[in-house]
């Protein structure tokens, strides 16, 4: 369904004056009733589960949710993957780099109310070879806490350690379990989930803090800049908020083999452009586009409204 255009000027004419509370759930309701706008509502999850490639990504991807979700008393359980030895800028060895991260993430889960983080030390930057030790290692943690949902970087992360985890996972059986994918070095371009993280945001804040080696590659708090751009969806702007992409996890194999193929073509832009082109007529897509992998690599466009009877059925628990 899509909004009357004279009911969006209108909305968007009274905005200024329409106090927060109200505004909130103003655009939740249009997240529902539009066809075109991300939900924002958060469900009442009591188990999550979070795999963060590096000690930080649980915070730059999810860290807000995670917050809100703890507050709410949910148990929520973080699986981090690399100990971070290979951090850019760290002055100190491998070994004592990991340490250091170690302890940061630990620091970073209490803040966020998370439970202690279960570490299985993966060589970091080297993920996508130990994708079956992996991928036990995800099995067991998913059997053990029986989470309502898990966190993990959606496929098309830039980064190939956080497109190994997704690709792991999908080694795993499907379950009844959402999925949701998490932006932390690639932001989402079609997110169908918003969520506001307004009042968790210090947590979030507090939890970067915590990650100084890793702070020493580059300027965490970038990530509060996305955060609040995505509070656009959520808070007009005035907020904050993080964005996802939920999975079909039965779908997973298929679409993190399409992510791989998208990045062999060392073309993000090839892919931006199918995002834009992706509902023009045959033989408007650039030759270069037409590439099997290419139009294959389409399918991860194609989410946004995957399981509205799921979204639903998330709702009205």
């Amino acid at each position: 369904m899509r909004l009357p255009r004279s009911l969006v000027r209108a909305a968007a004419w009274i905005r200024p004056q329409v106090p927060q509370q109200l505004l909130r759930l103003l655009l939740s309701t249009e997240s529902f009733l539009s066809k075109d706008a991300p939900l924002v509502v958060l469900p009442a999850f009591e188990r999550a589960l979070a795999i963060a490639p590096h000690p930080d990504d649980e915070t730059i991807g999810a860290g807000g949710t995670i917050a809100r979700l703890a507050r709410a008393g949910a148990e929520v359980w973080i699986v981090v993957v690399t100990d971070g030895e290979a951090t850019i800028g760290s002055p100190h060895d491998a070994p004592e780099t990991a340490r250091r991260r170690r302890a940061e993430v630990a620091t970073a889960c209490r803040r966020l109310g998370a439970q202690p983080p279960r570490f299985l030390s993966i060589p970091d930057g080297q993920v996508s070879d130990h994708l079956d030790q992996l991928a036990t290692h995800l099995q067991h943690e998913v059997s053990a806490h029986a989470p309502q949902v898990v966190f993990t970087p959606w496929p098309l992360e830039r980064h190939p350690d956080h497109r190994a985890c997704t690709t792991a996972l999908a080694q795993l059986p499907p379950r009844d379990t959402e999925l949701w994918g998490y932006e932390a070095h690639t932001p989402i371009p079609l997110p169908d989930r918003v969520i506001d993280i307004g009042a968790d945001v210090a947590a979030k804040q507090a939890a970067l803090a915590a990650h100084v080696t890793a702070a020493r590659a580059f300027n965490l708090d970038a990530c509060l800049g996305l955060a609040r751009w995505r509070a656009l969806s959520t808070d007009a702007g005035y907020g904050a908020a993080e964005a996802f992409l939920t999975l079909p996890w039965e779908e997973l194999p298929r679409l993190t083999a399409a992510a791989a193929r998208a990045w062999q073509l060392n073309s993000p832009v090839t892919w931006l452009s199918l995002g834009a082109s992706r509902s023009a007529r045959a033989g408007t897509i650039p030759e270069q586009i037409q590439e099997p992998a290419a139009r294959e690599s389409r399918d991860l466009l194609l989410f946004r409204r995957w399981a509205d009877l799921r979204n639903l059925r998330a709702m009205q628990r």
